[in-house]
């Protein structure tokens, strides 16, 4: 039973001007000195609209995701989220705060270093983790860096030098995490979705903007689980992201049609294997797919958050949490490859004569969104107006494929007569698979909204990862954990 969580007003174009890295003569550009989102403001961005308020009501609604756009101060902002759970007290109120690049709000905030800066601690390469953190914006790091460290040896006066660097990080991880969450909470603001539990690789998105942690699979758990640490004593739930893992998909699933990792299965594993390791360790309440095709574990070839062969490793896996979506709106979300019926492969692919007024994409479309939800009088309904709007027909059907595997859709960057109409389709789902499913997703979205409950959940500082032996540093990864 499947939820959407949205965007307040601001336009495509906008989120694909923000992307772009820019040009800069100095050290900042080798770095990834990356541009402030956009800075378009107005009333409307920031507090809300009469059709918004009709919209947060809808029973098929359960979250809202902030952007740059809804920022001026943090009056404003718990203004803002004081009024979303005015029309909704059951929303979940949500924003990209990674650090670094990925930062939404900035008067007031104290932002993180990319994640990387932490893996680079770890390794003991200090200078590039402090430039690094200067060309990413974090005004705090080296502060926090050397009080850190300085309490560090002052507590174990003969801690090693390797050791020093690798609690160094691990406390940074968990204090930045603690002052993210903490700070978003005391404005009313629910739940980041972090941290990154990718590799560090070629990814354009990932690698490109150092939002990964480091190369290690057990290094990322490491890290990325004291991060979430901090999230979880400040009372947020901890989302990680992006299974099955995105860092050795060289293309930006943003812009491109299609996101395709063609390792084979063995190296498919080293990117599940930080998630593997934190789901043992009970580090996460939910998990966001990669909109990413991975052709050597997936017959069906399509992208993670539409695939039943990722949630059912999710389920081997012993996974209780949430599962999201990434934003439909990404191009490499398409949903037109997929409308296949893989026991009639023919099915959806011939147009009849009396579909000529339809492209052939178009009737793909109409034709799984019909097949989805049964002929009744709302799905006629629904169905017809979809097709006077290919585009919002298009998001309904990204939708309802991403609600056969994730509890939360989110859907960013459409007009609300896209949104209404996706609800719609939700709704009509919903009602159909009510007895099946409600229990379990509303069990598994009600931890999102975080609380006081999640700051004595196991974690990694208290329960230390189970790693293998099988080398050299995974064994002193362990020995460092043992004393933490």
């Amino acid at each position: 039973m499947p939820f959407l969580m949205i965007s307040l007003r601001a336009t495509k174009a906008e989120y694909i001007a923000s992307q772009q890295p820019i040009s800069t003569p100095n050290v900042a550009e080798n770095l990834g000195l990356y541009p402030k989102f956009s800075t378009h403001q107005d009333a409307q961005s920031s507090t809300l609209l009469d059709e918004e308020r009709a919209l947060l009501r809808n029973p098929n609604l359960k979250g809202i995701i902030l952007f740059k756009h809804n920022y001026q101060s943090k009056q404003q902002l718990k203004a803002l989220c004081t009024a979303i759970k005015n029309e909704n007290s059951n929303l979940i109120i949500a924003v990209d705060h990674e650090g670094g690049k990925v930062w939404r709000f900035e008067e007031g905030f104290t932002r993180p270093p990319a994640a990387e800066c932490y893996g680079l601690i770890f390794d003991g390469k200090i200078t590039e983790a402090c430039d690094l953190a200067t060309a990413t914006q974090c005004t705090t790091f080296n502060k926090f860096f050397e009080e850190t460290q300085n309490s560090l040896t002052a507590d174990l006066p003969n801690i090693t030098q390797t050791e020093l660097q690798q609690k160094t990080a691990l406390a940074l991880a968990q204090q930045y995490g603690y002052i993210m969450a903490q700070e978003l909470r005391d404005c009313g603001v629910d739940l980041s979705f972090a941290p990154i539990y990718d590799l560090l690789s070629v990814s354009k998105v990932i690698a490109g903007y150092h939002r990964a942690f480091h190369r290690n699979p057990e290094i990322v758990a490491l890290l990325a689980g004291s991060f979430g640490t901090g999230m979880r004593k400040a009372g947020m739930a901890v989302t990680g992201k992006h299974f099955p893992g995105h860092g050795s998909t060289e293309a930006d699933s943003h812009f491109a049609a299609q996101a395709v990792d063609n390792r084979s299965m063995q190296d498919i594993q080293q990117g599940i294997k930080p998630f593997k390791l934190a789901i043992e360790a009970k580090q996460l309440d939910a998990i966001m797919f990669a909109h990413v095709i991975y052709p050597a574990a997936d017959p069906d070839c399509e992208p993670a958050g539409y695939s039943k062969q990722w949630d059912r490793v999710l389920e081997e896996l012993n996974f209780k949490g949430a599962r999201i979506s990434d934003c439909l709106s990404m191009e490499s979300a398409n949903i037109v490859p997929y409308l296949v019926d893989n026991n009639n492969p023919s099915e959806l692919r011939a147009k009849p004569a009396a579909a000529e007024d339809l492209s052939e994409e178009e009737f793909k479309i109409l034709s799984y969104i019909k097949k989805i939800l049964e002929p009744t009088d709302l799905s006629l309904s629904l169905i017809a107006s979809a097709k006077a709007d290919p585009v919002a027909a298009s998001y309904i059907a990204r939708t309802l494929k991403a609600g056969e595997t994730c509890n939360l859709i989110i859907l960013c960057w459409q007009p609300p007569k896209t949104i209404k109409l996706v609800l719609d389709a939700l709704n009509i789902l919903n009602q159909k698979n009510a007895l099946t499913t409600t229990v379990l997703t509303h069990e598994r979205l009600e931890v999102l909204k975080g609380g006081p409950w999640l700051s004595t959940s196991k974690n990694s500082i208290t329960e230390p990862l189970q790693l293998e032996e099988n080398t050299s540093e995974s064994t002193s990864i362990r020995k460092l954990h043992s004393r933490l």
